[in-house]
Parts: structure tokens; C-alpha cells; sequence
């Protein structure tokens, strides 16, 4: 059996998180092919998020439709409701379940008639909202609650996968699509994130440089069949060179690498918006959703829920669509700032 927290049975607002996942999140189209084949991945990966929220309404949606129609057909058939259907003849039900998958095809019919055009997006808006309505009281019940609650957790969880995914493909993309500038990772490493410990040398030329860092095994120039002009960025990221499985590196890396004009990806990555799921998301991943002193602390200068030392986090609807929408805000704005930096320089 699964273990699970008591449920706070609290007003969980789902309707909020419906509402996000219904939502154009304009997801950019990028310039660049290789760019743009890191940001279908992330449309991709983005789109599980949404589905996932989505489940509930299209399951409570369904079955309710499913059922409105074979009561249409029972009294079609019979002229009434029966209380108990076993007490129809098995010859009365199969002609009732004919009516009902007749009644259903149409309707499928008529919904996939809609796709690709303009009503389509009204069309599912108001299916999922409507069918929100029917869940209201489930989920406000101790058998409902704690699965839905989880389902808002899973989709910062997701989300978070999402982006992290995003920013290290975007980044390696970059490198490759343009290694004369950034695979020289000029830029200062602490312009965005904090600075590394780093053994410092000079070069004849003037410049610092890590000589370490400097070092690509013959392995690894064999794999690319010794010319790396355009996998600069993937042979760093084999190399461990750069991590972006912390928003301090992710944001190190990109210091790094973009030195010059980059003004629109500095602000893209330096925004409140990637913290504040990040650190809800390790909450969640690292600390089973209890506070703890660094999370207490961050939410002091973040706008991320508040909750005392040691109390489990409680999270809502309207907190999660939020955290949702601004971090793949920020995510879209580097997309096109590194998209154009490409395409300028």
C-alpha cells in the first residue's frame, strides 16, 4: 500500500491548474534548425505536464458524458430510469448499449470535426471546465484530496524536468551552432551565478584561463572524428566540463559562455521565476515536502507559498499555475534571446 500524508482536505482551487493547462503557453518557434529541434523537445516534454493535469477533467468528463448518454438511451429504449439496470432483460441492455456507442461515435465524430479549427480551443476550455465542476466534491474528500494534491506536486516536478532539460540543450545547441565565440567561454562565470572555485592561470596572451579546463582527450576528439567545429558543446558537456542540474551552474554555464551582447539572456536567467520553482521543486524531491531552514529562508525573498519550520508544504491550484506559467515565461524569453544572439552575431 502506498504511503501518503494526512490530507489537510483544504480547497485545493484545481480549477486554477486547469485553467493554466488549457492556456496557449507560446512556446516560441526559434530561428536556428538546431535550436529549434531543442525547443520541440521541450514542447514535447512541456506537453506530458499538461496532460497530466488535464487527466482528471478528461477522465471526469468522459465518464460523466458516457453516463448522461446511456441514460438518454435507457429512457429512449424503455420510457424510464431503471434503479437497478441488472434488472433489465439482457436483451433491453444490449439494445440500450447499441443506442449509447451510436449516440457516442457521434459525438466523437462531432469533436474530432473541430480540431484544427478556430472553435477547437473553445471547445476543450469548456469541456474541462465544466468537468472540473463534477470533481469539486471528490476532491475536497479524503479519498480525493491526497491524489490531487500529488498531481500538483507532479507537475512542478515535471515542469522543473522540463526546463532543466531545456536550458542544458539550448545551451550545448548554442555552442555547437556557434563555437568561434562561446566554446571559449570567455565570459565571467560569476556575471549571473556566484563565482566557482577555480585554479587561475594566465596566458601569454593576457587572459585567464583554467589550463584544466582547456584539456579534451584524444577519446573524445576520435569520437567526432577529430573535427570539432560543430559539437563544442556536446564534447564539453561528456566532458563534465558544465552541469545543469542546479540553477547556480546552469546559470555559471551560460556567464561562461556568453560574453558579450547578452544583456536579454542575463535577464531571462537572472529573474525570481526559475528560483522560485526550483525551489519548490527540491522541496518536494529532496525534503518530502517539509520546510526545512534553507527553504525558509529563500522564501523570505521569494515569492514561493510559506510554511513553518518542519510543517509539510501545502500547495494549491492557484500557487502551482503560477510557479507554472512564470518559469515557462522565463524559459521562452532565453529560448528567443539565444535564439537571436545566434542569428546576430
Amino acid at each position: 500500500m502506498i504511503s501518503t500524508n494526512k490530507s489537510s482536505v483544504s480547497n485545493l482551487k484545481f480549477e486554477e491548474i486547469t485553467k493554466c493547462a488549457i492556456e496557449d503557453w507560446e512556446l516560441p518557434t526559434l530561428n536556428h534548425p538546431k535550436l529549434e529541434y531543442v525547443m520541440n523537445s521541450f514542447r514535447v516534454n512541456v506537453a506530458r505536464v499538461r496532460h497530466l493535469l488535464l487527466l482528471p477533467t478528461a477522465v471526469a468528463g468522459l465518464t460523466a458524458l458516457t453516463r448522461r448518454i446511456h441514460d438518454i438511451a435507457e429512457y429512449e429504449i424503455t420510457g424510464s430510469l431503471s434503479r437497478d439496470e441488472l434488472s433489465l432483460s439482457p436483451q433491453i441492455r444490449s439494445k440500450i448499449n447499441d443506442l449509447a456507442t451510436g449516440m457516442l461515435d457521434a459525438k466523437r465524430e462531432h469533436a474530432e470535426a473541430q480540431q484544427g479549427t478556430s472553435d477547437w480551443a473553445i471547445f476543450v476550455r469548456n469541456f474541462h471546465l465544466g468537468a472540473g465542476g463534477t470533481l469539486e466534491e471528490y476532491i475536497g474528500t479524503p479519498f480525493g484530496s491526497p491524489g490531487f494534491e500529488e498531481t500538483l506536486r507532479t507537475s512542478i516536478t515535471g515542469t522543473w524536468t522540463a526546463i532543466e532539460t531545456l536550458l542544458g540543450d539550448l545551451w550545448e545547441a548554442a555552442l555547437n551552432c556557434h563555437p568561434e565565440t562561446l566554446a571559449s567561454l570567455k565570459g565571467r562565470s560569476n556575471r549571473i551565478g556566484k563565482p566557482p572555485k577555480q585554479t587561475v592561470q594566465v596566458h601569454q596572451s593576457g587572459r585567464e584561463y583554467d589550463a584544466e579546463s582547456k584539456h579534451v582527450s584524444l577519446d573524445l576528439i576520435g569520437m567526432h572524428r577529430f573535427d570539432l567545429r560543430n559539437c563544442m558543446g556536446t564534447v564539453f558537456r561528456m566532458q563534465g566540463r558544465v552541469n545543469f542540474t542546479h540553477l547556480s551552474s546552469i546559470r555559471e554555464a551560460y556567464s561562461q559562455a556568453f560574453s558579450a551582447k547578452c544583456g536579454s539572456i542575463d535577464s531571462a536567467l537572472s529573474g525570481p521565476s526559475l528560483d522560485c520553482i526550483g525551489t519548490v521543486r527540491n522541496l518536494i524531491v529532496h525534503k518530502a515536502g517539509v520546510v526545512d531552514d534553507e527553504y525558509l529562508k529563500r522564501s523570505s525573498y521569494l515569492k514561493i507559498p510559506k510554511a513553518n519550520i518542519d510543517k509539510p508544504l501545502s500547495l494549491d491550484g492557484e500557487i502551482v499555475a503560477d510557479l507554472i506559467r512564470n518559469a515557462i515565461s522565463s524559459a521562452n524569453s532565453l529560448s528567443v534571446a539565444v535564439d537571436n544572439w545566434i542569428a546576430q552575431n
